[in-house]
């Protein structure tokens, strides 16, 4: 048995060209997916090394964060159910139109996706603590899945496999993003910051992924005799956030062609990381555009937050999001 690690881009593009044999076999044709070979190409840090794309900036960063560790923005205790366990998951579709608004909304406060969809997630979150009466994280840590297949310079084919994924994560003290009275104000802050850490030439893109300390601690970790729960609880020590956001926006949508012929339609797409009975973060959501509609899928751990107060996150997120649209 074989197995490969891969990203959201590329597990989606999968889905895409399992559903166009399907049709072929079914019409009895031949689609491009039955001529072209799917190819594993160079690891991320064997394409990195060979590309020159790790900085002389990227190692300085490494050392300076270890020199100053971040705070930890981990849900509260008091959001948990101890008698809940297991992997929650969500879905919620936006009609066309309801899409159009947002992304005009965005749009005209010039405004990424990204930075508009993590603000309302931050928001919603601190309406959730003041529903629940608990005092919100004065500094905030934002933690965001960025593909770099779509930064190489020529861009990566989705066709070939690796997981060419890299997790940027970075402190926002509450100086400096406000009281969550503004939220446009908050959005352009964040936006400003997202741009510029995720830049491949000047960002922190390769600062977790090329801290080989680190990596070696997490190895020597998973090489003892532990149990599975004991490695669980050790690597929670050493996780910082409980929010994150990954947002795959419309390219698979504008570059993976659709079959046309066949019965076999799709309608939605969501994007999902592996379940897990006991995952690390708390609150993950992904992000797709998919024929003129936005999709966003909602994971949660229960052992970190308990399906009713999970419920009311998303229901505070939608609510934020008419608001936003209907100003």
């Amino acid at each position: 048995m074989g197995f490969f690690i891969t990203d959201g881009f590329n597990m989606s593009t999968l889905s895409i060209e399992l559903v166009n044999i399907l049709n072929s076999l079914i019409t009895n044709q031949e689609c491009e997916e039955m001529r072209v070979k799917l190819d594993t190409i160079d690891s991320f840090y064997v394409y990195c090394q060979k590309n020159n794309l790790v900085k002389e900036t990227n190692l300085k960063e490494i050392e300076l964060r270890k020199l100053e560790p971040f705070p930890k923005f981990v849900l509260s205790e008091k959001l948990r159910n101890k008698n809940e366990t297991g992997f929650k998951i969500n879905f919620l579709n936006f009609n066309e139109e309801t899409t159009s608004k947002m992304i005009k909304t965005s749009k005209d406060h010039k405004i990424r996706m990204t930075s508009f969809f993590y603000t309302i997630g931050l928001y919603a979150l601190k309406e959730l603590y003041d529903q629940n009466e608990i005092e919100f994280p004065k500094d905030i840590l934002i933690d965001i899945a960025v593909s770099l297949r779509i930064r190489y310079k020529p861009i990566l084919d989705f066709c070939h496999i690796r997981s060419h994924v890299s997790l940027i994560t970075f402190q926002i003290e509450d100086d400096q993003f406000g009281d969550f009275r503004d939220f446009w104000r908050d959005a352009q802050i964040l936006d400003e910051l997202i741009k510029q850490k995720s830049d491949i030439d000047n960002g922190i893109l390769f600062s977790m992924t090329h801290d080989f300390q680190a990596l070696n601690e997490i190895d020597k970790i998973f090489n003892s005799n532990k149990s599975r729960d004991e490695l669980f609880d050790e690597m929670s020590k050493n996780h910082n956030c409980d929010l994150a956001f990954s947002n795959l926006g419309s390219y698979v949508n504008d570059i993976v062609k659709e079959e046309e012929e066949g019965p076999f339609v799709i309608k939605e797409m969501y994007c999902s990381d592996s379940i897990q009975t006991k995952a690390s973060i708390g609150i993950i959501q992904h992000i797709i555009f998919w024929k003129g509609e936005m999709m966003i899928q909602f994971g949660a751990s229960k052992s970190k937050i308990s399906s009713v107060n999970m419920n009311k996150y998303i229901k505070n997120f939608e609510n934020i999001i008419k608001d936003l649209i209907n100003e």
